[in-house]
């Protein structure tokens, strides 16, 4: 699961908000990358700075975007050898009132269908 997460460049092709993905750097510790969303006709980008701890977390937070705040986590327990339990914290706050009133909706909708989403995928992928 962490690698199905940490595959940002793949996101377009089972995440139906995302748009395209770009990623900006990458190392073997931190991934700066953007993504682009199109949700009920509104289209925006953000980009963030994932800090990566290899089968345990992904770190997230914002550096550019239509959001005063973006932060989160994804964590990852396994199991056994087939199972890993996953677990996403997301917080966002928008720029302004008129952003939110706008696009709070349409983040929170993307944000709850997150989680089913990679899980289709690695039910996909992994059987």
């Amino acid at each position: 699961m962490y690698e199905l997460v940490n595959a940002i460049e793949d996101y377009p092709q089972f995440l139906n908000w995302c748009v395209n993905t770009t990623i900006l750097n990458q190392s073997s510790n931190e991934v700066t990358a953007s993504v682009e969303i199109n949700m009920s006709g509104l289209n925006h980008s953000f980009t963030t700075l994932n800090r990566l701890k290899p089968y345990h977390s992904i770190e997230m937070d914002l550096l550019d975007g239509p959001f005063n705040r973006l932060s989160g986590e994804w964590r990852f327990l396994p199991l056994g050898e087939n199972a890993t339990k996953i677990h996403l914290d997301l917080e966002f706050v928008f720029k302004s009132r008129i952003m939110d009133l706008a696009l709070a909706p349409v983040f929170s909708k993307i944000t709850s269908s997150q989680l089913d989403a990679f899980i289709a995928r690695a039910k996909e992928i992994y059987g």
